[in-house]
C-alpha cells in the first residue's frame, strides 16, 4: 500500500530519518561504539532495500526512469548518484589492500548502488577507523626542554 504523502513532504521526511541516522553512526563510530555504528548502517540499508523492493512490486521502473532522465532535476538527482558512486570507489579502491578486491568491491557499487556501498561499509568499518585513527606511536613527542627556552634565558645572551 503506497503512502499518500506529498513527494516535497516524503523527500524531507527521508532526509530528516536518514540524516539523523548517519550523524548518529557517524558519532558512534567516532566515540567507539563501532558495533551500534555498524548495527545502524545495517538498519538504514534494511530501509533501502524495503523501499527498492517496494518500487519493483509497484512501480513501472522503464516508463518512470524514462520521465525522470526527461526532467532538469531528475537528471541532476542521476548525475548527483553515480558522481558519489565514483567517489565512494575511491575510496574503496584506497581501503582495499589488493586491486582485484578493491575492483571486486567498485564494480558491484555501479550496478547495486548504495545497497552494496552499506554492505561494503558495515564490513570495512572497522577496518576504516583503525587507519582513520593514529596509532598510539604515532603522535608527537613533546619537544625537549632546550629547545623551549627563551633567549634571554640564556647566560651567554645577556653578557
Amino acid at each position: 500500500m503506497p503512502l499518500d504523502l506529498h513527494p516535497f513532504v516524503m523527500y524531507w521526511i527521508v532526509v530528516a530519518i536518514t540524516t539523523v541516522l548517519g550523524l548518529f553512526a557517524g558519532l558512534m563510530a567516532r566515540g567507539g561504539a563501532v558495533m551500534l555504528s555498524r548495527l545502524v548502517l545495517v538498519f538504514v540499508n534494511a530501509l533501502l532495500i524495503g523501499v527498492l523492493v517496494h518500487a519493483f512490486m509497484n512501480g513501472r521502473a522503464s516508463a518512470e526512469i524514462e520521465v525522470l532522465f526527461t526532467l532538469p532535476f531528475g537528471q541532476l538527482t542521476v548525475v548527483d548518484l553515480f558522481v558519489g558512486f565514483v567517489f565512494a570507489a575511491v575510496v574503496i579502491l584506497a581501503v582495499e589492500r589488493s586491486i582485484l578486491m578493491g575492483l571486486l568491491m567498485t564494480i558491484p557499487l555501479f550496478i547495486l548502488g548504495n545497497v552494496w556501498l552499506g554492505i561494503w561499509l558495515v564490513l570495512r568499518l572497522p577496518e576504516l577507523l583503525r587507519r582513520l585513527r593514529p596509532a598510539p606511536s604515532d603522535t608527537p613527542a613533546p619537544a625537549p626542554a632546550a629547545l623551549s627556552a627563551t633567549p634571554a634565558a640564556d647566560p651567554q645572551a645577556t653578557g
